[in-house]
């Protein structure tokens, strides 16, 4: 049984996930280093090392799962309470990989609300036209949208927004 820890998170792998599950204690670890390992090797492929460390406290968890708790003369003694610590800090690592993944920021894509109508005096949106128009190619072919601007004049898609 191999326990190493040098407290230098970022220095390898092993220190890394030890220090994002916790599994720092040297008298009281739930992985061992080749366990740690394995586990990096099998998922930083997903792109961090918060991922593998989600992986970690899964496997850490599936390890408590077995606890019970214990009641006896009035005195309760909850163990299976670490492994429902482990299975949410594995929720918290998964959420700190896809920010690091993502850049910490939320997606946005378009620039309008569903339940927005445009401003009357302007044309509906076609995402499809012009798209693929080549000048030296000429005029290309943008098909019927004769639909399109009969719905938008006669006011079909509710109320304007100022």
């Amino acid at each position: 049984m191999v326990f190493t820890y040098d407290g230098a998170p970022g220095a390898t792998p092993v220190d890394t996930i030890r220090f994002l599950t916790g599994d720092t204690d040297e008298s009281e670890y739930f992985l061992e280093d080749a366990e740690i390992n394995w586990l990096y090797q099998e998922w930083i492929a997903k792109g961090t090392p918060y991922y593998v460390a989600a992986m970690a406290c899964d496997a850490i968890s599936a390890k408590l799962a077995r606890e019970v708790t214990i009641n006896s003369d009035g005195q309760t003694l909850s163990l299976d309470q670490l492994q429902e610590k482990y299975s949410r800090l594995s929720q918290q690592l998964r959420e700190q990989h896809e920010d690091a993944l993502v850049g910490g920021s939320s997606l946005y894509a378009g620039g309008m609300e569903a339940d927005k109508r445009l401003y009357p005096d302007v044309a509906p949106l076609a995402f499809g036209t012009r798209m693929h128009d080549n000048p030296e190619a000429g005029r290309q072919d943008y098909g019927d949208t004769s639909d399109l601007l009969d719905s938008w004049q006669s006011g079909q898609w509710g109320e304007a927004v100022p």
